[in-house]
């Protein structure tokens, strides 16, 4: 594998700022933004108890999602669901988001019967009055990239005498080193 910085970009400009080859095909990229693409899985390195480590996947998205996670209990089989200050601070809640409920107790099932930009009531069905207990999970639009979905990717072509403004610096020999 080499990993080489491609382009020297000027003020203003975007494009790849790092990218990584495996032979001629770009493998991972970073542009200006901050953002990479890869072409392979990206894994947490998690140990285990007993000294091992294992991989743990990211799932995918054909859009920007940000997701928290929490657990409640209804009164009078009703409770109001007050979004984390700080995660709602990352998605944009005046657009639709996603709350996906499961009872933890006996019911009569639960629904979400409102949604606003700070709160989200879940119900019991049939008008029910239980106490019961659920966890939910809501999921959000990224602030500030909503409207992306499956955004066409430009891959870099290998450079074979090394990168452009790079003064022909070369190919690594693989073992981190210029030959």
């Amino acid at each position: 594998m080499e990993v080489r910085n491609d382009y020297t970009l000027g003020a203003g400009l975007k494009g790849p700022i790092f990218v990584a080859y495996s032979g001629s095909t770009a493998i991972f990229k970073i542009d200006s933004t901050g953002s990479y693409q890869l072409s392979g899985a990206k894994a947490a390195v998690v140990p285990l108890n007993n000294g091992k480590k294992v991989a743990l996947y990211a799932v995918e998205s054909p859009e920007v999602w940000f997701e928290d996670f929490g657990a409640s209990q209804l009164t009078n089989g009703r409770a109001r669901i007050t979004i984390d200050p700080t995660f709602a601070q990352t998605i944009n809640t005046n657009m639709d988001y996603y709350v996906y409920v499961t009872p933890t107790a006996d019911s009569n099932g639960l629904y979400v019967a409102q949604k606003t930009p700070g709160t989200f009531e879940v119900r019991e069905n049939g008008g029910g009055t239980s106490g019961a207990t659920f966890d939910y999970r809501i999921i959000g639009r990224r602030k500030g990239m909503e409207s992306l979905r499956m955004q066409e990717v430009d891959v870099p072509q290998a450079v074979p005498d090394g990168p452009p403004n790079a003064g022909g610096a070369g190919r690594d020999n693989g073992r981190g080193r210029r030959p």
